[in-house]
């Protein structure tokens, strides 16, 4: 495949898992469209790649021709200079790696992190929250985390790439829209076990039974019940797992008053913890590079049967299922 048409179809995959539809989608994209060709912003005009068919701004060829033909990809959930070693290396011994794909967003995706926040507004509002409140809170949150991008160095790994010469990929949000969707699927709707007076315990063994999560307690990381215990029922569950970073602080007390009873999280900062126990709801965090690799597993197997071989590094747990999402 071409780097491009990979680029493009990991998009697409992203929109097809994404809790908003593919016309809310393509009004953001106008929306970002029409404020850019109105805009006397050098700022705003110098930064903006014109990119409107991708509404994953932490999603983004970060090295390399969309022409330049991709058969090999070493793909890790986070990368850096020693994985670039080792594409290096590979090519030494005449095994070259076409492309590095990065989960975790670097380069321009890094910095765009903030952009991809927005969905958390409609994953609060399904869970019950009034769009007003979620809408509020979710802006004071994604100014937040806009700020705090501000002095990472964003670009050093993206100038190894262009200095070895070997195409640089970040996807984030597809893979994570990807993993929102199959845990919703697999915990919720096609769970004929699922009502509000299961067990904590049950869904955590429902999550060890997945081979990324077993494989991840293997290496010493089980799913973690933060707030509350195993033995609690858990209530409404609300599943966490997109939308860029963690969500606001006050969306804690918005989810308890929406009914929610279990949040189901990758992680979960401390004073978002405190903060559910204090309300009674119960938190499991699942595990970070667990639900990371299933995430890019459904989208890496996709890849593969289109001819891509994948090497997994990186912290990335490669199973590989057989029908591809």
């Amino acid at each position: 495949m071409q780097l491009g048409e990979i680029y493009r179809w990991l998009v697409q995959k992203g929109k097809e898992a994404d809790v908003r539809t593919e016309e809310e989608l393509d009004l953001l994209a106008e929306e970002r469209k029409e404020k850019f060709r109105k805009s006397k912003d050098k700022g705003l005009i110098l930064s903006e790649d014109q990119d409107w068919d991708n509404p994953y701004g932490d999603t983004k060829i970060l090295y390399g021709s969309e022409e330049r033909y991709v058969s090999r990809a070493l793909v890790g959930i986070d990368v850096d200079g020693s994985e670039f070693l080792l594409a290096d290396k590979e090519r030494q011994r005449c095994e070259p790696i076409d492309l590095i794909i990065t989960h975790h967003p670097q380069g321009r995706a890094q910095i765009q992190l903030f952009q991809v926040m927005k969905v958390q507004e409609e994953m609060l509002y399904e869970a019950g929250v009034p769009i007003n409140v979620a809408e509020a809170l979710m802006s004071q949150r994604i100014n937040e985390v806009q700020r705090a991008l501000l002095p990472a160095n964003h670009q050093k790994n993206v100038d190894l790439a262009r200095i070895l010469d070997i195409p640089f990929l970040a996807v984030h949000s597809p893979a994570d829209n990807q993993v929102q969707k199959y845990l919703t699927n697999y915990l919720i709707k096609e769970n004929k076990e699922h009502d509000e007076k299961q067990k904590i315990k049950d869904i955590i063994e429902m999550l060890l039974d997945l081979p990324e999560y077993r494989q991840a307690a293997q290496y010493g990381m089980v799913p973690q019940v933060i707030a509350g215990n195993p033995q609690n029922r858990t209530g409404k569950l609300y599943i966490k797992m997109n939308g860029g970073t963690a969500g606001p602080e006050k969306s804690i007390d918005e989810l308890a008053k929406a009914g929610i009873g279990t949040i189901i999280c990758m992680h979960l900062p401390e004073a978002q913890r405190k903060r559910a126990a204090e309300l009674h709801l119960r938190v499991i965090v699942a595990g970070h590079m667990a639900s990371d690799s299933l995430g890019m597993n459904l989208l890496m197997d996709g890849l593969e049967k289109k001819g891509v071989e994948i090497i997994p590094c990186g912290g990335f747990i490669r199973h590989r299922r057989e029908t591809p999402q």
